[in-house]
């Protein structure tokens, strides 16, 4: 038994196919087969099984995952602390951030911490809310900046998370000024039964709708964005109307807002509440204590209101 064949174990879980994992270590396929065969062989039971390229764990392999991840966990605190003794300037941060963050203003924060820690890397990751926390509990995030929800928040609990909100934010809903609801100034969830929506692929919001409406609203869902740049045009071309969090409209420039109306909700009861989050049990270097300590300032670092 050795650290690699773990670090196998838990990519083969994490990408979903060996092949996948193989890829992402640069290594071989059969290279991993053969160590996972050699660790299967030496604990007497089998880890996966097999349905076409997908692999699963089994029952055993689902119990011994926890240990896995824990051990490698160790190791990557073991490491990171010992690089810490040793050039405790230097460094590096993975962080996630979420697709309804104030990017804008992130730079200017980036440039703050790159003032302090000159030598510390950041590393950026942007996704959905769920894939960027599976990330962080993976230990292959260190923070992660996204707006989550109630339901998310337990999740982060039941996982030894931290959570702190950075500012109050609210969603509100986009159309073209062509629109026929774009006569309004406010309008409630329900009112969006009939409309084509233009959503982030993945997200709270999503999450929240079709709960509402049930799977079968995703037919309404007409186009799934990667940014919210894409959706604002998309918007404003009249293909549909969108919900966004009100505080990353107010960075939208005069020009960004031609065309483009925004109505309140009078009844939606989530809050896209912008958090940073973090693994509670790792080991925090100075460096990201203090990566943290910038974000959790905010709205004093970057001036909202």
């Amino acid at each position: 038994m050795n650290l690699r064949q773990l670090e196998y174990i838990e990519n083969i879980v994490h990408y979903g196919t060996m092949r996948e994992a193989a890829r992402q270590l640069f290594v071989t396929e059969p290279t991993i087969s053969q160590q996972i065969k050699k660790f299967e062989e030496e604990i007497g039971f089998p880890l996966f099984e097999k349905n076409g390229r997908i692999i699963n764990l089994t029952k055993e392999g689902e119990l011994l995952l926890p240990r896995i991840r824990n051990i490698l966990t160790l190791v990557q605190d073991l490491e990171q602390q010992i690089n810490e003794i040793s050039n405790p300037l230097s460094g590096q941060i993975h962080l996630g951030i979420g697709p309804l963050t104030a990017i804008r203003y992130l730079p200017r924060l980036f440039q703050l911490f790159h003032q302090q820690y000159p030598k510390v890397k950041l590393n950026v990751v942007q996704g959905g809310v769920l894939e960027l926390s599976e990330l962080l509990f993976s230990n292959k995030l260190d923070i992660v900046v996204a707006p989550i929800n109630n339901k998310t928040r337990q999740k982060m609990e039941i996982n030894n998370t931290e959570c702190k909100i950075l500012f109050k934010d609210e969603y509100i809903v986009i159309v073209s000024t062509n629109h026929p609801l774009s006569t309004k100034n406010k309008i409630s969830i329900i009112d969006l039964s009939s409309e084509q929506l233009i959503l982030y692929r993945a997200g709270l919001i999503r999450e929240y709708i079709l709960s509402i409406f049930g799977e079968e609203f995703k037919e309404n869902i007409i186009f799934s964005t990667e940014n919210n740049e894409s959706t604002r045009e998309l918007v404003r071309l009249g293909m549909g109307i969108s919900i966004i969090p009100k505080f990353y409209f107010d960075t939208w420039s005069t020009n960004d807002l031609e065309g483009i109306k925004s109505l309140q909700f009078t009844d939606v009861d989530i809050r896209p509440d912008p958090c940073v989050f973090y693994k509670r049990d790792r080991f925090t270097p100075e460096y990201l204590e203090s990566f943290i300590k910038i974000l959790i300032n905010f709205e004093k670092q970057v001036g909202i209101k």
